[in-house]
């Protein structure tokens, strides 16, 4: 598909919004922001549930042909207006963010030291079973050995959301707001100056 511009002219805190639509079904809408803060994106989506009641009420975001309605081009702006509003309260606090990143991703290596992150946890399966087929080891030993490891992944995978949870917690409440997609904001803008550190 053929991204969609969208441009809200009316500029909030002195920036005019451009986005445009990167993909677009009857229920489905995802938006990147263009300008001010290109490479941000976000997305919706109605619920198989609920669709009876969009048809019924013009509650789609394409027409049959593929065209945006009104009501999809009125999600589009909302939804750029978010983009725009959850980047700004993100950048406001950009170096505190920056330092409680550092610490998440220790705590993610840490984690990765005491139990078998994912990455690991593959790398070790693959080995195993390529000492199965060798026939290095027996399929009792293997299935006790893979029942090992995958305790041990599963203790990561937990301790790992935890940190994030609490990761995403202190960065709403640095930006005193009950939500925002703080893991897609910190690929947005802080991975670069990450990588080149």
């Amino acid at each position: 598909m053929e991204p969609i511009k969208i441009i809200i002219e009316e500029t909030i805190l002195s920036h005019r919004l451009v986005g445009e639509i990167t993909s677009l079904s009857s229920n489905d809408i995802f938006v990147k922001m263009v300008s001010p803060y290109p490479g941000v994106s976000s997305e919706q989506h109605i619920a198989h549930s609920f669709r009876f009641h969009t048809v019924r009420n013009n509650h789609r975001y394409a027409n049959t042909d593929g065209s945006l309605t009104d009501y999809g081009r009125q999600i589009a702006e909302d939804l750029l207006k978010d983009l725009f509003d959850y980047s700004y309260l993100f950048l406001l606090h950009r170096e505190e963010i920056q330092k409680k990143y550092a610490l998440y991703k220790k705590s993610v290596e840490e984690i990765g030291e005491k139990h078998l992150s994912d990455e690991l946890y593959r790398e070790k399966r693959k080995e195993l079973r390529r000492q199965l087929r060798a026939g290095e080891i027996d399929l009792k030993v293997y299935e006790k050995t893979l029942w090992e490891m995958q305790k041990q992944n599963k203790k990561y995978d937990y301790e790992v959301f935890c940190v994030k949870s609490e990761f995403e917690k202190t960065v709403q409440k640095l930006c005193h707001t009950d939500y925002l997609p703080v893991m897609d904001l910190v690929e947005a803008f802080l991975k670069e100056s990450d990588e080149d550190e």
